[in-house]
């Protein structure tokens, strides 16, 4: 997905197996924000991404700049700037989840690591 500046942000979505129990169709969503913020989700097992799959929700986790595996450049692009580039990068990835076709984007929540309590604080709902 493209960030407001143009910037292309990398995201992880997991859907429900079909054995998750029926939340309704379109299905909530729900944006995890690492912690860190030098972290990175990626192409292995989170076990929070899975729980939250299995109980109906579509999740997706993103790498705003600030996360850990995209150069020194990407990580250190928050330094003095922290709240804005990288909350930017988190309202990508939250419109991105809203766009999708089976999930509902009146029931999106957000969930994750320390990172996520100071984007819940910074602004109005996406």
């Amino acid at each position: 997905m493209t960030s407001a500046d143009g910037t292309v942000v990398e995201a992880f979505v997991t859907r429900p197996p079909a054995s998750a129990p029926e939340t309704g169709n379109p299905r909530p969503g729900l944006v995890y924000v690492h912690g860190g913020p030098m972290f990175q989700y990626g192409h292995f097992f989170f076990d929070e991404f899975q729980v939250a799959a299995a109980l109906g929700y579509v999740v997706i986790g993103g790498n705003p700049r600030g996360s850990d595996g995209y150069g020194e450049a990407w990580a250190r692009d928050i330094i003095a700037n922290f709240g804005n580039r990288d909350w930017e990068d988190v309202q990508a990835i939250t419109n991105h989840l809203a766009d999708l076709p089976d999930v509902d984007a009146d029931r999106i929540g957000i969930g994750g690591g320390q990172l996520r309590r100071l984007h819940d604080l910074l602004g109005p709902e996406p």
